[in-house]
């Protein structure tokens, strides 16, 4: 994609859910198993490590490469993301803001 036009709800749903099949697969593929030696008997959700805002950054070299645009650091959340849902629900909207406001430029 050379660049980012975003004219109609339909294409901004496609685009969107692309990031966010994009976020969920970056949060699978970096999820950390807390240790549960010590825990008995939990959720899958209670023992995923929460994902740091410098590992996060790391998702933006692949948004740019897929947007074709510089996506600034700004979108990620300061602190981090505590749960999977977190994580692909408020990046996938900040980037979606980010993209709205360049194409109004």
């Amino acid at each position: 994609m050379d660049s980012v036009f975003l004219y109609s709800g339909y294409v901004m749903d496609k685009l969107k859910k692309q990031i966010e099949d994009m976020l969920s697969a970056f949060w699978d593929e970096r999820a950390l198993v807390g240790d549960t030696s010590q825990q008995g008997e939990v959720g899958i959700e209670s023992v995923i490590v929460p994902l740091d805002s410098f590992s996060a950054v790391e998702i933006l070299a692949e948004l740019d490469a897929f947007l074709g645009v510089h996506t600034p650091d700004s979108v990620i959340k300061n602190g981090g993301y505590t749960t999977k849902e977190e994580f692909v629900n408020n990046l996938s909207d900040q980037v979606m803001c980010f993209l709205v406001s360049i194409d109004h430029e």
